[in-house]
């Protein structure tokens, strides 16, 4: 499967989507590794990220004149005027044909509706592009009452009906990317794909709580017989605020990841 992730407007969650979404159902599609295909110089995330979940490469939109897209890929296009040039590359050279489908994020305002109806009507109209179609919604506070969030995407009333008036029914394929703080800070301070960090600390969290006891039983022990330095009091505190790091990270992404499996159905 190729999924392609592209918006003209910057900011509008796509490498959220593409690295934390897309990419993770891809890997467990297949149980192979995910070729992550970035279309901007100006970003070179993927490569900041320490993961066996993904085959990155970053290359400029000409490049993709030549370049051939593998089987389990995820594009990451760049937006402003990369975007549409990105377009009328992969169709002048029939690559958007074997996209089986294109992840249109949008963060909330009026110019993510604007620009995602945007690239869904040249990808409908303009390249006549036949495969699914998804609208993904970023950073939603409020799961159970998205569409408050995006009013100027779904409308708020009889009287602003909103840009997916414009939309075809059968595509409507709507996905939502919840707000998570832990998305942030794992990839920034352990420069590991969150889903990749949550895995592997899920399936130890039991040898990480034991451990966190561990340091808790030496802390009140020595704090009461004071027959430890100061310093190595320090080192045990600063391994007990990691440890409780990674062990809160990771519950918060379990229930991210959960609610993100949830909607796979509207990629398939």
């Amino acid at each position: 499967m190729r999924i392609l992730v592209i918006n003209s407007k910057g900011g509008s969650g796509k490498t959220t989507f593409a690295l934390n979404v897309a990419v993770p159902f891809l890997w467990r599609k297949s149980s192979k590794t995910v070729n992550y295909i970035d279309v901007d110089v100006a970003n070179k995330e993927a490569l900041n990220v320490e993961s066996s979940l993904i085959n990155p490469h970053v290359i400029k939109p000409e490049e993709l004149k030549s370049f051939r897209i593998p089987k389990n890929s995820v594009i990451d296009v760049g937006g402003n005027i990369n975007a549409l040039q990105t377009l009328d590359i992969l169709d002048k050279t029939e690559k958007l044909r074997r996209i089986d489908l294109v992840a249109i994020p949008l963060a909330k305002g009026e110019q993510d509706a604007y620009n995602a109806v945007e690239i869904y009507q040249t990808l409908r109209n303009r390249y006549a592009y036949k495969g699914k179609i998804a609208f993904i919604l970023s950073q939603v506070v409020d799961t159970e009452n998205y569409e408050r969030e995006f009013f100027e995407f779904f409308g708020f009333s009889s009287l602003y009906k909103g840009v997916i008036k414009s939309i075809d029914k059968n595509d409507r394929n709507i996905f939502i990317v919840p707000y998570s703080n832990e998305i942030r800070r794992v990839k920034s301070i352990f420069g590991k794909l969150p889903y990749e960090f949550y895995t592997e600390n899920k399936n130890r969290m039991e040898e990480l709580v034991g451990k966190l006891e561990e340091i808790e039983d030496k802390l009140d022990e020595f704090e009461e017989t004071s027959e430890i330095s100061d310093e190595e009091i320090q080192k045990l505190k600063d391994r007990y605020e990691i440890l409780t790091d990674i062990i809160f990270a990771t519950k918060m992404l379990e229930s991210f990841f959960g609610f993100i499996k949830k909607q796979y159905s509207a990629l398939e």
